[in-house]
């Protein structure tokens, strides 16, 4: 092209030209399928494990039981204990693989970093064959949200598991005022804290609420959240108070602030941001949306880096021709 000049069109257009070059390295990186290698870090491990093994963690805690009932009937005890004893053990059998609750402490600005982690951990759940109870404890906007991962969970295993059934598998109970009295009461009775589940079925009528009545019929106890404060409070009430396992996720930018927590093991793991859903679905087998979106942050991040380099180098060559 006669008078076309590359300086002068870079110089003119070079906005432009990165935002499309951006543009393009993100979408095509969104549609990778390979295999990508990402190391699982020990704080996403922590998450994990535990939810791997509550299934063994609640049998053990049935033989326990068993143990402890023999050992009133040996003793004759009065009959208010048998009854408690039997009652306690009826709970725990009528979920023989163990109960997660998941707390959705998230609300719609912050659910594309914790969505897919919160999806991650929801079909590893249901893939160990764990019973699922769900809250949105901190924030009602975050209701809406949670029902629709926890459906398109049970309705879409992706091959990792049958279909799961509302009321049977799992029941989402959504947010009731007051999130600090709200797990005090949890933590004594759910049936009274909550009455109904978030369709408005009386929790009387639903089997899956037959074995769970306070924490101490939930195996581990798993909260993700986007909200400062809310970590505390869960810490607080649920495993100060009641003795409950925790583990959590939360975004990247507030995780340096809950490390302590998990150094003294307070919980048992820390599922940071959207590199930590990217890990668990790495630790599942199933590499899926956070991975994808963990590619393509990776490609744009290298391009920024290579626009950088050749900004600077352009730099120094115009400065040395005294441009």
């Amino acid at each position: 092209m006669k008078g076309f000049s590359p300086g002068a069109f870079w110089r003119k257009w070079y906005r432009q030209i990165i935002y499309v070059l951006l543009f393009a390295a993100v979408l095509g990186a969104s549609f990778y399928r390979g295999s990508v290698s990402l190391h699982v870090s020990d704080m996403t491990r922590g998450v994990y494990d535990h939810i791997e093994n509550v299934p063994r963690l609640r049998r053990e805690r049935i033989q326990r039981l068993e143990q402890q009932l023999q050992a009133l009937l040996t003793r004759r005890a009065p009959s208010n204990e048998l009854a408690a004893a039997a009652a306690q053990l009826a709970r725990a059998q009528l979920h023989s693989n163990g109960v997660v609750l998941i707390s959705f402490d998230f609300a719609p600005d912050v659910s594309p970093e914790l969505t897919p982690m919160t999806d991650a951990v929801v079909r590893h759940a249901f893939r160990r064959g764990v019973s699922v109870l769900a809250i949105a404890a901190a924030d009602p906007r975050g209701a809406p949200l949670a029902k629709s991962i926890l459906d398109s969970c049970a309705q879409t295993p992706r091959d990792m598991y049958p279909e799961r059934r509302a009321g049977e598998d799992y029941v989402f109970l959504g947010n009731r005022p007051d999130m600090f009295n709200t797990l005090l009461q949890m933590g004594k009775d759910l049936h009274a804290t909550y009455g109904a589940d978030y369709g408005g079925r009386p929790l009387a009528e639903i089997p899956f609420m037959r074995g769970l009545h306070t924490f101490d019929d939930i195996d581990y106890i798993v909260v993700i959240t986007g909200y400062v404060s809310v970590p505390e409070v869960w810490m607080q009430i649920a495993n100060t108070k009641y003795k409950a396992t925790l583990g959590m996720g939360m975004t990247a930018v507030s995780i340096a602030g809950y490390m302590p927590y998990l150094h003294s093991q307070q919980i048992t793991g820390l599922i940071p941001g959207l590199r930590g859903a990217a890990e668990y679905e790495i630790a599942l087998g199933k590499p899926y949306v956070a991975t994808r979106r963990m590619i393509a942050q990776l490609v744009a991040h290298a391009l920024v880096i290579v626009f950088i380099v050749a900004g600077n180098i352009e730099y120094f060559v115009r400065r040395r021709h005294g441009a």
